[in-house]
């Protein structure tokens, strides 16, 4: 320990202190989570790191969206998107197959192929 403090130039009574210090956020930083914790919850949850930061910087002060991304993994909020349509697979049928599912059509090798 003696040794770190002196290579890094700290007294050790300063490390000591620093280690025993109080962790708990300040009563602006409590705020500002709180705040963060309120944009996500009016968004239903959809708000990202960006548009935190982006209605935070329209209504109450300046947030970069690297300070919104810190706040919301400190809080464990994540941005959860509505899914993307998903539009249905195509299905290949082959005419006279009495409405069967082929999947692929075997055409053979392209030498026996006229056109």
């Amino acid at each position: 320990m003696q040794h770190l403090c002196q290579v890094f130039g700290v007294h050790r009574s300063s490390y000591r202190a620093w280690r025993g210090r109080d962790r708990r956020p300040c009563e602006t930083e409590q705020k500002l989570l709180d705040q963060v914790v309120e944009a996500h919850t009016v968004s239903n949850g959809s708000a990202g790191a960006r548009s935190i930061a982006k209605m935070f910087t329209q209504a109450v002060t300046q947030l970069s969206r690297y300070r919104a991304s810190k706040r919301m993994k400190q809080l464990g909020l994540m941005s959860s998107q509505p899914p993307s349509h998903a539009y249905k697979k195509a299905r290949c049928m082959v005419p006279g197959s009495n409405g069967q599912d082929v999947g692929r059509i075997a055409l053979g090798h392209p030498a026996n192929v006229r056109g």
